[in-house]
């Protein structure tokens, strides 16, 4: 019994922090965590707008349909849905509802926020509208300390509009912290950002707002979900709250459900040389009831041995269970 909790600690451990899966802990601010090659997830995000001084409620819908293609790269393709209830300042309410293009996303994983000083990841998403194009740029700097994470995004987004033929530019710093109150499961802290928007650059600054509020998130099984209550505290480019760029409340929650992930891997016999096999097999015969499978090839040998001890600690490791794990995950970690 004291083995098998011991290896339970490992798995919780060491594979649940630089997991294969993409979970999101913020709904606004993006992490640098990409999905592992094969790997597929279906996420929907909902974000709900409502409180200006006359009756508003709005929807956004976003649909993604996710995948991983190995080497620390993720794409994917969006479905985008609007709809929106307004008073149009005659006390009639007005309602609208669109689909409101598509957006392809490519993100690029530079460094893991575990293994190594700090996580650093390239997003870029095309959004195509019938009136407009956008470009969605954002740097990801992240970092997981125990059960303590945090993130930071800078968001520039062009969009180019056809109509009346002008650019329009936004810039958005956002941040978010938080710690795991059950480990690698229930996830609480908060988030903040800041709105920098030009409708038509040669017009000048249209919006400046700062947000911030609170962040629950759990992840489950083969599934995710987050939830942000982000308010418009301040607004930088006039007095009082931006009612027309922006509303009081704001509330997004996303939800991600896992496709499918990497054939499974043949058994140790087959693919595995003798002297590897005792630690691949405590590898996998005891981990995976509690996480899916690192592939031990997603980091280099230095980075394992990183982890190794860090976790080896609290995993309280018996024997030589340490050196034949750690022996199996070098043996086929990735090169350079």
């Amino acid at each position: 019994m004291k083995r098998r909790t011991q290896a339970a600690i490992l798995c919780l451990a060491l594979l649940a922090a630089p997991a294969l899966a993409s979970e999101r802990h913020f709904t606004f601010s993006y992490e640098s965590s990409v999905l592992g090659e094969g790997e597929k997830e279906l996420e929907t995000y909902s974000d709900f707008k409502f409180g200006r001084d006359l009756y508003y409620s709005a929807l956004d819908e976003r649909l993604e349909l996710e995948w991983g293609l190995g080497g620390g790269v993720q794409s994917s393709l969006y479905l985008n849905f609007e709809q929106e209830m307004a008073d149009d300042g005659t006390g009639a309410i007005g309602t609208e509802f669109l689909a409101d293009g598509i957006s392809n996303e490519w993100k690029f994983k530079l460094s893991d926020r575990w293994t190594e000083a700090l996580g650093l990841g390239l997003y870029f998403e095309n959004g195509f509208k019938p009136d407009e194009y956008e470009l969605e740029t954002k740097v990801i700097v992240d970092k997981q300390m125990g059960d303590f994470l945090w993130t930071f995004n800078l968001t520039a987004e062009p969009e180019v509009h056809f109509i009346d033929n002008t650019v329009g530019f936004s810039l958005t710093p956002s941040a978010g912290a938080g710690f795991f109150l059950v480990p690698e499961k229930f996830f609480v802290g908060i988030e903040a950002q800041y709105l920098n928007a030009w409708e038509d650059l040669d017009q000048g600054k249209t919006a400046s707002m700062i947000s911030a509020g609170p962040v629950l998130a759990y992840t489950g099984k083969g599934w995710w979900a987050a939830v942000t209550y982000l308010p418009q505290l301040a607004n930088l480019q006039g007095s009082g709250l931006d009612y027309g760029n922006g509303q009081r409340h704001q509330v997004q929650v996303a939800f991600s459900l896992e496709l499918g992930g990497s054939p499974e891997r043949p058994a140790a016999s087959a693919s595995v040389p003798a002297e590897f096999q005792a630690g691949r097999s405590l590898y996998e015969a005891r981990c995976q009831e509690c996480h899916k499978l690192h592939d031990p090839g997603e980091f280099t040998p230095e980075s394992w041995d990183a982890i190794m001890t860090k976790m080896k600690y609290k995993a309280n490791l018996e024997g030589d269970e340490e050196g034949s794990i750690l022996g199996y995950l070098k043996a086929f970690a990735k090169k350079g």
